[in-house]
């Protein structure tokens, strides 16, 4: 497991608490604004008035599926598959008491009828410019959830000898990358569609072809790529609202390069 402690004390007062589940919870409590993983395809996996949010942004553009694009509800040109409309299709979400959002956009019954309310996700991987297009130019783009050993690979490319990195859909065996994963239910620790159902479904229901269903496959990720719009209160680095952005946090890949050369 990676190694900051303390920031789990700021996730408290802050947008999310990443290490509650909402199935320890019941009763009459206080819960957080923005606590809970959830998993958006179990209907009712929040308490009362909480939505199950997505916290994952991956869009296609049916026409050049490769790239990396905006989603349709937030001014670009890709249909979103876990997140919006599709809120349901994912297995990873944060439940969020919409009252909490304050400017933010927020999804309504064109964009996300399911999840009225609920914050856009974003991908902390981003570039700035993506990025601000989704969340706007008053909100830095926090991840979510923490990557495990599990989900790294080693990538001969980097370094001298390789380092480790976050694996993504792109290395899944038969795609064209490193070839490193079967992206099954076991291989991974956080990785979004195990077995790739979900990329199945959602290219069925916009007519594609076996082009688009591979590119949905080389855009599934794990935790380091789901992450949801948070307000910058003011700040200018996004390390002052987002826990896991501080310099001070190492992940689990970082730790496992820590002993070797170039990394």
């Amino acid at each position: 497991m990676a190694r900051l402690q303390p920031w789990l004390a700021a996730l408290a007062t802050g947008f999310f608490i990443a290490a509650l589940s909402p199935l320890a919870c019941s009763g009459e409590q206080d819960y957080p604004a923005r606590a809970f993983r959830c998993d958006p395809s179990e209907p009712d996996s929040c308490p009362g008035a909480y939505l199950c949010c997505s916290t994952d942004a991956t869009a296609l553009e049916l026409d050049v599926p490769s790239t990396s694009v905006a989603p349709d509800y937030a001014g670009g040109v890709g249909i979103p598959v876990f997140s919006g409309i599709n809120n349901g299709a994912g297995d990873y979400g944060r439940c969020v008491d919409p009252a909490s959002i304050g400017g933010l956009d927020t999804f309504d019954e064109q964009t996300g009828p399911d999840v009225i309310g609920c914050p856009r996700p974003c991908n902390p991987t981003w570039d700035e410019e993506l990025i601000t297009s989704v969340c706007g130019a008053e909100a830095f783009c926090c991840q979510t959830g923490e990557i495990t050993e599990k989900d790294c690979v080693l990538d001969p490319a980097l370094g001298i000898d390789g380092c480790y990195r976050p694996t993504t859909g792109g290395d899944i065996d038969g795609l064209g990358g490193l070839g490193s994963t079967s992206w099954s239910p076991s291989a991974h620790d956080t990785h979004q569609d195990p077995n790739g159902g979900a990329c199945e479904a959602f290219v069925e229901d916009v007519g594609g072809d076996m082009d688009l269903l591979l590119a949905c496959f080389s855009k599934l990720g794990v935790a380091n790529q789901r992450g949801l719009c948070t307000p910058a209160g003011g700040a200018t680095e996004a390390s002052a609202v987002c826990p896991l952005a501080s310099s001070a946090y190492v992940d689990a890949c970082e730790q496992l390069n820590e002993a070797r050369a170039g990394c």
